[in-house]
Order: structure tokens, then C-alpha cells, then sequence
């Protein structure tokens, strides 16, 4: 019994197999493979393989003129295309040349270029001088031991009045 359901699952694979193998071989180019194997590379861009298709039978140089042609076409094309663009942007949406900030601004650079040095170095010096805890103090200005509240209380609690 499991003898037979392992060889019907075994056919149902091989099954999938060939209809899968079927398919990618209808979808597959049979000649794009066979270029693949012998080692040839056939690079057609699309613009050669257009210009063929309207030429009919041109050499590869009438290929390559035209080709020049087209790029040269498209890239008058562009930068005509670029100045109506920029005659169509109103002033205020222009992109602004690149110049030197006025004295104003300078000074305003620097003084903020200051500031955050002067914080850099007080941060640099808060981080190297380590507070001693106060319980460890020692000196003239480590201060004088009070005693705690609580003692004070009882004491003025404890005494005799009148």
C-alpha cells in the first residue's frame, strides 16, 4: 500500500516536471539559447533593430550614421526642449547662481562656528572634571558635617519646660 503511493506521488512529480519543462521551452528563444552555448554575443539595441526594420538592407556604417543622426536629432531636441522650460519658470522658481554670502552672513557663520566650539569645550570640560561624591569630600571646602533633622526633633522633644 505505501508502495504505491510513493509511485503515484513519483509519476505526478515527473508529470509537473515535463509540463513545467514545456512550458519554459515554448517561452524560451531556442536560438537565444544556442547563441548562449556556442558563445556568441548578439547585442542588437533597439534603435539598430528599428533602423533595420525601416531600412531594410543597410551596412553596419549607414547603421551607425543614422544611429549618430538620431543621437544628434535628440539632443537638439533637448535643449530646446530645456530653454522653453526655463522661459516658462517665473523668476522666483529660478534656480539661483552660486555666490558669496554677504558680509552679514559671513559674520553670522562665524559667530554660530564660535558658539558651538565654545559648547564643545564646555561640554569637553564638564566630561573631564568628575565631581567627588560629597560624602568623600576632604578640605576646607568640602564643607562641615551637619547632623541629621531627625536628632534635632527628639532633642527639642526631650526637654524640660519652665
Amino acid at each position: 500500500m505505501p508502495k504505491k503511493i510513493i509511485t503515484e506521488m513519483l509519476e505526478g512529480v515527473g508529470e509537473f516536471v515535463k509540463d513545467s519543462a514545456k512550458q519554459a521551452a515554448e517561452t524560451i528563444d531556442p536560438i537565444k539559447i544556442i547563441d548562449q552555448a556556442a558563445g556568441v554575443n548578439r547585442r542588437e539595441d533597439e534603435l539598430t533593430k528599428y533602423l533595420k526594420d525601416l531600412g531594410g538592407n543597410l551596412t553596419a556604417e549607414e547603421l551607425e550614421k543614422k544611429k549618430k543622426e538620431f543621437e544628434e536629432k535628440a539632443a537638439r531636441e533637448k535643449k530646446e526642449a530645456e530653454k522653453v522650460i526655463k522661459a516658462a519658470i517665473p523668476a522666483h522658481l529660478r534656480p539661483t547662481v552660486d555666490r558669496e554670502p554677504s558680509i552679514f552672513d559671513r559674520n553670522k557663520q562665524e559667530e554660530e562656528i564660535k558658539k558651538a566650539d565654545e559648547l564643545q569645550a564646555q561640554k569637553k570640560q564638564q566630561m573631564e572634571s568628575v565631581a567627588v561624591p560629597s560624602g568623600q569630600q576632604k578640605g576646607i571646602l568640602a564643607g562641615k558635617r551637619r547632623k541629621p533633622v531627625s536628632s534635632d526633633f527628639e532633642r527639642q522633644k526631650n526637654v524640660k519646660i519652665g
